[in-house]
């Protein structure tokens, strides 16, 4: 699923994400610079709520940097928790562990949820 984001006719931001478990896993999520701060990124993620409940879904989960100062801590104020290694449903393990292929060190990085009430 992706959602976008307009401003008059051009692209602001954009969100991409894929049922993994019971949520759906947001694969990717950008704002352009210079609409930052403006709530766009909140707005999208309400969409991908949506579409949580939508779908009878339970959650949104995501990856994310744990050290960068504006992935963590702005997840954790949008309401997601940092997920324990031993908390992960088996599909978004496999999502966690996938990003070592893509280049990504494992040791810096967490994965969140949010759950979304129907």
């Amino acid at each position: 699923m992706v959602w976008v984001a307009l401003d008059a006719d051009e692209v602001v931001g954009y969100c991409y994400a894929s049922e993994v478990d019971d949520s759906l896993f947001v694969e990717e999520i950008d704002v352009v610079p210079e609409h930052g701060r403006r709530g766009v990124g909140r707005a999208l993620l309400r969409d991908v709520d949506a579409d949580v409940r939508r779908r009878a879904l339970t959650a949104v989960t995501l990856t994310t940097e744990s050290d960068v100062p504006w992935n963590r801590p702005l997840y954790e104020k949008l309401g997601f928790r940092v997920v324990a290694p031993d908390e992960r449903h088996p599909g978004l393990a496999a999502k966690f562990t996938a990003e070592a292929d893509r280049g990504l060190d494992l040791t810096t990085r967490v994965t969140m949820r949010r759950d979304v009430s129907r």
